[in-house]
């Protein structure tokens, strides 16, 4: 009897035993729901956006940074002033962005505020998402629609109202009426500082719609940017190795006259970027007009662009490395064109037989003129070379009648002393060579 006695009781002691611990486990669970989101250890799953379309200028009190890049608006249906107003006067949303720390500096809240020039849309809505960042491929997080039911005449800044009157367009001209806004709140720094936050704006009345760029800001603040949104249906884009290539789909394609190359490319699976024009990816696009490469793009490949007979403007960003040969050749309505410092290699004919090409800027990271680069460019009468030159290469001014002036960044010995082919100057009828410490007068 003792023995039964005493392995009850080691039988009482294990239910017991077992009874405590689910209790303890259970309270646990209990005091973990019942905690507020945010004090919770913060992951994917758990992320509650705090986020509002109100001013919230109780935070925001700091400087407005402008996020806005350039953009073309002669290709979009927009929206109009007023009803009977001529869509073409339009007025693009302009994207600005604040951020405000709470007083121990761990948690950061992100303010868009974007300019509208009237109040005429049926619906104004904000779409945003957030993105975890590994290098420039972004893997998403959350993405929802804001609908906007409130607009103001102007928002703190810096202390003071700044009414959407000051803002400015990318002409200087003042058309903007309106802030309407988005704010996501108390996002902890530590935690996301990596991730990205994106925002634009979409107003809407019946059949006509206008889109702002889509503002971008790392939630620790140290980078913003921005892109146009959606993936044009006029280009064809190919993946390799997390990154986009792009070109042109349809030669005939009068949608094509001004085209922005997107930045990234979204879909289901993320954000990635777009780093290079394809070999022949716009060759013999005769209607296009206006090409914008965003600062993602590395490399614009051979004859890119080549025998686009009408493309005036040529807008290139500073990130791109490369371009390509005769990637601009024959573009015959082209009449000027800035390299940026970026561009370390400007490979021969790039620009031949540009007929209408006046100007050329080329930046301070191309120290070497190969080839045919600016050969038959009948117009071309001033280079700015902002390095100094080591290589006049092949025919690289060859038959350019009207050079009359090349700004060089050297002395006039780096410049007599620069490896000179023998066709480089031929027929050009002679042009000065303005040099940081005299001139230098060459001769056809």
């Amino acid at each position: 009897m003792e023995t039964m006695s005493t392995s009850k009781g080691k039988v009482v002691g294990k239910r017991i035993l077992a009874l405590a611990i689910f209790l303890v486990c259970l309270a646990t669970i209990i005091v973990s729901l019942a905690l507020p989101r945010a004090l919770r250890k913060e992951d994917e799953t758990s992320f509650e956006p705090e986020e509002n379309t109100l001013a919230n200028d109780e935070i925001f009190g700091g400087g407005m940074q402008s996020i806005e890049a350039g953009f073309i608006g002669t290709g979009v249906k927009l929206l109009s002033e007023e009803p009977e107003a001529d869509p073409a006067t339009a007025v693009k949303p302009k994207i600005c962005y604040q951020v405000a720390y709470n007083g121990t500096g761990d948690r950061i809240s992100i303010r868009f505020a974007a300019a509208i020039s009237s109040l005429q849309a049926d619906t104004a809505t904000w779409t945003r998402a957030m993105y975890q960042s590994n290098g420039d491929n972004f893997s998403g997080l959350l993405s929802a629609e804001q609908s906007v039911t409130v607009a103001y005449t102007g928002i703190t800044h810096n202390g003071q109202v700044l009414y959407a009157t000051a803002v400015e367009d990318e002409n200087g001209n003042h058309p903007y009426h309106y802030f309407v806004v988005y704010s996501l709140l108390n996002i902890p720094v530590a935690t996301y500082g990596n991730y990205v936050l994106d925002a634009s704006l979409a107003l809407t009345r019946g059949s006509d719609s206008v889109r702002s760029s889509v503002g971008a800001v790392q939630v620790d603040n140290s980078r913003h940017f921005t892109y146009e949104f959606g993936t044009p249906d006029y280009l064809t884009f190919t993946k390799s190795s997390q990154k986009f290539s792009v070109k042109g789909k349809d030669k005939k394609d009068a949608s094509a006259t001004d085209v922005v190359i997107p930045a990234y490319y979204v879909d289901a699976s993320g954000r990635y970027p777009v780093t290079s024009i394809q070999s022949g990816g716009f060759n013999g696009f005769t209607l296009l007009q206006t090409i914008v490469i965003p600062e993602t793009v590395l490399t614009i490949y051979d004859s890119a662009f080549y025998g686009c007979t009408s493309l005036t403007t040529v807008r290139l960003s500073e990130g791109l490395q490369t371009i390509g040969g005769s990637s601009f050749s024959t573009c015959k309505a082209l009449t000027s064109v800035v390299i940026p410092d970026s561009v370390t290699t400007l490979s021969g004919s790039a620009f031949y037989d540009c007929d209408a090409l006046t100007e050329a800027t080329i930046g301070t990271g191309v120290t070497e003129l190969t080839g045919s680069l600016f050969a038959y460019c009948d117009e071309l009468a001033l280079v700015n070379c902002r390095a100094v030159i080591t290589t006049l290469g092949g025919s690289c001014f060859y038959e350019c009648k009207k050079l009359e002036t090349v700004n060089y960044a050297g002395t006039t010995t780096e410049w007599n002393n620069a490896t000179k082919g023998s066709s480089w100057k031929i027929k050009t009828g002679g042009f000065t060579v303005h040099c940081t410490d005299g001139d230098v007068v060459e001769t056809a």
